[in-house]
């Protein structure tokens, strides 16, 4: 747990037992946003800062989201496609950007108080752990829908 966890772009590297303190908190302070009841909710992470992704990542897994993982540098229509076949429910993001669907900024997550709620329980090994959208051949992104068995395959061969 004393074994730093990353080294972060400020040049600290927080412990796994503060990382873990830190997701668990993040991802307290997300669930009350999350309100698709109709299947599981899917989240933008759109970061310059890779620190803040790699805790989002994390925090979006706690709550049972998926993640959809997106440059901030993408073109405004080719963005726009690529959230609407993704059926994104939120954006986080530490950019200036703005969206018509649901924005949730870095610094405004950080001065959200904690909330005292349980984290949803594990998902099966079927649900879907994130979206990556590729160039596409076509010219037109497309989306491949990664599950957690596969991400803890990909986790238990490295």
């Amino acid at each position: 747990p004393d074994t730093a966890a990353y080294l972060a772009e400020d040049g600290s590297a927080p412990s796994q037992a503060d990382m873990l303190a830190m997701v668990d908190s993040l991802a307290a302070r997300l669930l009350p946003r999350l309100t698709s009841q109709r299947r599981q909710a899917r989240i933008a992470l759109m970061f310059a800062r890779r620190d803040r992704h790699l805790l989002a990542m994390l925090s979006t897994l706690a709550v049972g989201a998926c993640f959809v993982p997106v440059d901030a540098d993408t073109p405004h229509q080719r963005l726009a496609s690529m959230l609407e076949d993704a059926e994104v429910d939120l954006i986080l993001t530490d950019t200036e950007m703005q969206h018509a669907l649901p924005l949730l900024r870095w610094s405004e997550w950080l001065a959200m108080p904690t909330p005292d709620v349980p984290l949803p329980p594990e998902r099966g090994r079927d649900a879907l752990a994130y979206i990556l959208f590729t160039s596409g051949s076509t010219g037109r992104a497309k989306g491949v829908a990664v599950r957690l068995e596969g991400l803890s395959n990909l986790m238990q061969s490295a």
